[in-house]
């Protein structure tokens, strides 16, 4: 009895560790998606800050993953003004192999600083710069980019995606501005 009960449990475990090891909803983790971010110049404004609150990958199935913001912060500021020069990286990390077909981007907010520009390009703990600004109303608020890849085991996946300040940021009037992200895939490999 006590080897027929051991049989079954080492049977189960095996065809449980099978079923699982392959599944597109488990991620691998020797195999990641990066999202990095480049932008052009807003005039001569010294910084742009842009907050970050998620970033979604969805198959080409449906189904949604999150994937982490850098360091697994809740929130990640980029300074597009300094993003002209080099990509920041936004998000890493683990995803199943399989199709994708869109990938979802949350704004939290976009503040104008008139007077000091920041001391980094991308950071989850970023140091405002002093001086005036002006907060920009967000819309929408999340940003879908729609561009299909194929996301092989054991290999990163990057996209790197561009935001056009120019088309971005616009007077509304009375000294306040919005904030319409036109953003565009450059590659994903």
């Amino acid at each position: 009895m006590r080897h027929m009960l051991a049989s079954i449990l080492v049977g189960a475990t095996v065809l449980v560790t099978n079923a699982c090891g392959d599944s597109p909803t488990s991620p691998s983790s020797d195999s990641r998606f990066v999202l990095r971010l480049s932008a052009s110049a807003y005039g001569l404004t010294p910084a742009v800050l842009v907050t970050f609150s998620r970033v979604r990958v969805l198959s080409s199935s449906g189904t949604a993953r999150d994937v982490p913001l850098l360091g697994g912060a809740t929130q990640f500021t980029c300074d597009l003004q300094r993003l002209q020069a080099s990509d920041g990286e936004i998000a890493v990390g683990a995803l199943a192999p399989g199709d994708y077909g869109e990938v979802r981007l949350q704004i939290q907010s976009a503040t104008l600083y008139l007077d000091n520009t920041s001391d980094t390009a991308c950071a989850a703990n970023f140091r405002i710069p002093g001086g005036r600004s002006v907060p920009m109303s967000v819309a929408p608020s999340e940003v879908s980019l729609n561009r299909t890849f194929r996301h092989e085991a054991g290999s990163d996946t990057a996209m790197r995606i561009a935001l056009n300040s120019e088309q971005t940021i616009r007077a509304a009037g009375g000294g306040s501005y919005t904030f319409q992200p036109v953003l565009t895939v450059l590659s994903v490999n």
